[in-house]
């Protein structure tokens, strides 16, 4: 008898366990289809990584989100939107190198505008990481992860922030790492190129807040993806 109560009492924990989740996991699916609906989203770094991952939520999670898909991969954006099956009318794909900024950042936020009228928000993810010792480090790696990490960010920030005064609101998102608030060995460019969008988006921050303009910097501590498997040495 006492058997048979431990299990009717086991079922029992268990179904109260699997409501409580069910609880707690749809108010936050609705909070974030309200959130994102008929909003345009523009992702860099898209076709890998945390930038793919917040595609694939995104496109179960809100379906009425317009998405505009960058990276310097053309063909792994195709695939992915074939293989998430997206709507071709929600979705732009836009190829992107942040390494060579400059006019050419407004003329794609022309062909956003041009397709879905408006942006609503910015999420800066693409980048690319380091793994070498600063006495190894040639002046030309520096370089180009403050060009890519930083300045590619910046200057297509810069382009979009336009649109956000004119619109009067948007939101941008910035993708760092907890190296932007502390250096650690082998990764002394790619913290330094954090640290510099730290400033830069702080400053952006203080001095928008009046234009209803939002700004968002996540930090999030290692994560494998193909950002370490391609850092430069």
């Amino acid at each position: 008898m006492y058997q048979y109560y431990a299990v009717i009492y086991q079922l029992l924990l268990y179904l109260g366990i699997i409501a409580l989740v069910i609880y707690l996991f749809l108010p936050l699916q609705e909070r974030i289809e309200q959130f994102y609906r008929n909003k345009v989203v523009w992702i860099t770094g898209a076709s890998s990584g945390i930038g793919l991952e917040l595609v694939k939520h995104l496109a179960v999670l809100s379906p009425t989100t317009k998405l505009v898909l960058s990276s310097r991969r053309e063909d792994e954006l195709e695939k992915i939107v074939e293989e998430l099956k997206l709507d071709r009318d929600r979705c732009l794909i836009l190829p992107l190198d942040l390494e060579y900024h400059g006019d050419l950042f407004k003329s794609k936020v022309d062909l956003v505008l041009d397709r879905f009228d408006h942006i609503d928000i910015l999420i800066n993810n693409a980048g690319i990481s380091q793994r070498s010792l600063i006495k190894d480090t040639q002046y030309s790696v520096d370089q180009r992860l403050m060009s890519i990490n930083y300045l590619g960010t910046v200057t297509l920030s810069k382009s979009v922030l336009e649109h956000f005064i004119a619109q009067k609101h948007g939101h941008f998102v910035v993708v760092s790492s907890v190296s932007g608030y502390v250096g650690t060995p082998s990764r002394s460019t790619y913290a330094a190129s954090k640290h510099a969008l730290h400033g830069f988006f702080d400053a952006l921050r203080f001095e928008h807040e009046k234009d209803n303009i939002h700004v968002t910097v996540i930090c999030p501590g290692y994560i494998r993806t193909k950002i370490s498997e391609n850092a430069f040495s």
